[in-house]
């Protein structure tokens, strides 16, 4: 009962539009997924309201696109009742933070971004590439060396899940001028989850992910490794894996349309670079968020 395309048609946390999926039959559409408030700041999700189920209340005016996609607001009050089923969309990212004392500097072009002087912590490689030029952060487009998402249905008759994984551009620049040398976007070759176990209670999916540098041949590279647990049973979701020294990481999920609540954050190891990518994961990275 999986559903492995980078689609998942009866999940709940997005909403589709027409138009952007060319040469697909017509009843494949886009499936986007946005976050939303209404006009005193509560938070919900954008939805199709024709046929999507809100924990809440459609709110009109909130979210792009035609007039069914409107923002679901959730109802904060405790006793709402859960239901039966748990829809989760999960992600988790590798991104090269703004600040870290010792391997980043200022960008000559612009001094509120920053830059890893690669030639610091492998002297044969050379160059400097920009960072990512941020903190944490639980907005799921916010730019990663590394992002990986998957969303997650369990129901009393089955369960279905979907991927989807990309890698944001790596930029090039000259460690003297911080002027452009080069830009690529390394695939997503090596970034996948794969179903472990599933049933109505409960869907276990392992996670690899290892890309590297596109700019640099034979760079080291990034691992993450985990499995992520989706307990309708229990009513958690959990990711528990490892992650390298270098850059830092994060994960976040949503749950029934509520969140994004953190499972994980880890900054570098401190004093740490590229070089640190030797040898693979080695540092816990977990968390479990209950609903």
């Amino acid at each position: 009962m999986s559903d492995t395309a980078p689609r998942l048609r009866s999940r709940r946390l997005g909403f589709t539009v027409t138009g952007y999926c060319p040469d697909d039959p017509a009843d494949v559409k886009c499936c986007l997924t946005k976050q939303c408030t209404d006009k005193d700041g509560d938070g919900g999700v954008c939805l199709n309201n024709d046929v999507s189920q809100c924990d809440g209340t459609f709110v009109t005016g909130r979210c792009p696109g035609p007039k069914d996609v409107q923002c679901c607001v959730f109802d904060p009050s405790p006793s709402v009742p859960h239901t039966s089923e748990v829809d989760i969309y999960f992600w988790i990212s590798a991104f090269i933070p703004l600040h870290m004392d010792g391997v980043t500097k200022a960008w000559p072009q612009d001094h509120s971004k920053t830059m890893v002087e690669a030639v610091k912590w492998l002297p044969v490689v050379g160059g400097c590439f920009l960072a990512d030029e941020r903190g944490f952060s639980d907005d799921d487009t916010a730019s990663a060396r590394m992002h990986s998402r998957a969303w997650v249905q369990v129901k009393a008759d089955g369960y279905h899940w979907s991927q989807q994984h990309f890698c944001d551009e790596t930029t090039e620049v000259k460690c003297s001028d911080g002027k452009v040398k080069n830009r690529k976007t390394q695939a997503s070759d090596d970034m996948a989850f794969g179903l472990t176990s599933g049933s109505s209670d409960r869907v276990v999916l392992d996670f690899q992910a290892s890309e590297s540098n596109p700019l640099v041949p034979l760079a080291y590279k990034i691992d993450l490794v985990g499995t992520l647990t989706v307990d309708r049973k229990n009513k958690f979701v959990e990711f528990n894996g490892k992650v390298d020294e270098f850059p830092a990481f994060e994960a976040y999920v949503m749950i029934n349309g509520r969140g994004p609540y953190t499972i994980a954050q880890l900054g570098p190891k401190a004093g740490v670079g590229p070089s640190a990518l030797f040898g693979g994961a080695n540092r816990p990275f977990q968390g479990r968020v209950y609903y």
